[in-house]
């Protein structure tokens, strides 16, 4: 057996780029690189003929997109190929389906070249992001002039993206950047390399500070990254899960926008203590005409507390299948104007949800010792995959764990769904049932107790996991205050419509 290798097809100048991508997903890889595809097809060849299976990674450029389906085509048919990963040039969800039904089993939109420490140091740019957005399929944001995001690869996928949209890329150069900010907290803990399970760490705790402090900060990602919660079946908790995260990152804090993609019946708001919601239809209309302006932005928010801003649903539920294109464009907003974005998602995948799960940097899989918890799970996780989900970016979120037998539930889910990084819930009881239907479920990060010990803790490793450090000796970077922002309720009083 030769196992752990991995075959990379691919030029020079493009090989560290595939590498990180290959050691991401299987760190103990070794990498056999190939110049050609011809030469490929040759070396899996070879794979056939003695019965082994291998992994390949192809990184081609697009406008050889003939070439290109042959080879896919040709590395599914040798039955050699464990996987396929194709690392498109640009973001171009039309090629993307052609690569699926050639066989691929993910395909991802590359950075181009990777710097040196040297460039680092001098500031270089490298390459350009794609980015999947309507109107946009087979057009690189570093030829339009917008800021791109070299810290991760976007997803892309096929049907993820549907409707009009606007041609030019959205400016926020007439935005104000005396944004208010959340109050500050301070707390304890440094980087974490993975997601370990919350008994594994011990809750991070909280008290006011005397003075305002900085805001936590990322490191070398840029933009605000976004994390779905999705689930197979209703009930497990998954809403409660997310604004759980999102009130414990505003009081860390962050700037937190969270998004309700339960746009036909979601009750976010409700279980916030938000009494009249803003209808989130009011961004369709200007998506559709071309980009969000920050009073349509602004109109359709909801202020939850300091730091942490809610959208969604809308108001008549026929409405939602319309809300892609809108989605998708206050996603890019908030990935300028926030610190994280927090994703609620509804059992139904919408255009809407697909395109927020296919475009996560983390995707969080919320279950719980319920029937057909685990089975529904792995549907999901199946589903995420097939829109170009890798599992390196999942993670298993076993929910309402209970201190009497709840132990052997949570070990089944998380074995059975076999993701790498994971974490536990409590159980938060009656009284967060009762809390959450009245709409105060704020309040349950106000008493010390196992759920809001846990949630705080799942919360600070995921952040950590993301890049965030969110102790108090840290100061912002240079481009916290540099950005334009939007005017959003993050801080202020009262409705923000």
């Amino acid at each position: 057996m030769m196992g752990n290798v991995w075959l990379a097809c691919c030029a020079c100048d493009r090989y560290p780029e595939l590498q990180r991508e290959i050691e991401l997903r299987d760190p103990r890889a070794k990498i056999l690189r190939v110049g050609d595809g011809e030469s490929l097809l040759r070396v899996i060849e070879a794979f056939a003929r003695s019965g082994e299976r291998t992994p390949v990674m192809i990184g081609r450029e697009t406008d050889a997109e003939g070439a290109l389906l042959d080879l896919v085509e040709g590395l599914c048919q040798s039955g050699a190929a464990a996987q396929i990963v194709v690392m498109a040039e640009r973001a171009d969800a039309a090629l993307a389906a052609r690569l699926f039904n050639a066989g691929a089993n993910e395909v991802i939109a590359g950075q181009g070249k990777v710097p040196t420490d040297r460039e680092r140091e001098a500031g270089a740019e490298t390459g350009h992001m794609a980015a999947i957005r309507d109107g946009d399929k087979g057009r690189d944001d570093a030829a339009s002039g917008a800021p791109h995001d070299t810290g991760r690869l976007t997803r892309v996928v096929e049907g993820a993206i549907h409707g009009g949209a606007p041609e030019e890329h959205l400016s926020h150069a007439n935005y104000a950047d005396d944004l208010d900010e959340p109050d500050a907290f301070s707390s304890a803990g440094n980087d974490a390399s993975a997601l370990p399970s919350v008994r594994d760490v011990a809750p991070t705790p909280l008290a006011r500070s005397a003075t305002p402090r900085s805001r936590p900060v990322r490191n070398e990602r840029g933009g605000a990254p976004l994390i779905t919660l999705i689930s197979g079946r209703g009930g497990c908790g998954k809403t409660t899960v997310a604004a759980a995260l999102a009130l414990r990152s505003a009081e860390v804090g962050l700037r937190c926008a969270l998004l309700d993609l339960d746009l036909m019946f979601g009750n976010l708001y409700a279980i916030l203590g938000i009494e009249e919601p803003s209808d989130a239809f009011a961004l369709e209309r200007p998506a559709r005409a071309g980009a969000l302006g920050e009073e349509d932005i602004v109109r359709a928010s909801m202020r939850v507390a300091p730091g942490l801003t809610l959208w969604g649903p809308v108001r008549a539920p026929e409405h939602a299948e319309l809300m892609a294109p809108a989605v998708e464009q206050l996603i890019e907003v908030m990935r300028g104007e926030a610190d994280l974005i927090v994703a609620d998602t509804s059992l139904y995948w919408s255009d809407s949800v697909a395109a927020a799960v296919a475009s996560c940097d983390r995707c969080l899989v919320v279950g719980d010792a319920g029937v057909g918890s685990i089975s529904s799970a792995e549907r999901a996780i199946d589903f995420a995959g097939r829109l170009g989900v890798s599992r390196t970016k999942m993670a298993s979120v076993f929910n309402r764990l209970s201190p009497h037998g709840g132990e052997d539930a949570a070990t089944r889910f998380e074995f059975t769904t076999a993701l790498g990084c994971k974490g536990r819930i409590a159980d938060g009881g009656e009284e967060l049932t009762g809390l959450a239907s009245i709409g105060h479920f704020s309040d349950a990060f106000t008493h010390a107790g196992p759920f809001r010990s846990s949630a705080c803790t799942f919360t600070d490793q995921l952040l950590r996991e993301l890049g965030f450090s969110i102790t108090s000796q840290e100061v912002p970077s240079a481009d916290a205050h540099e950005r334009p922002r939007i005017r959003l309720p993050w801080h202020r009083g009262g409705d923000a419509r």
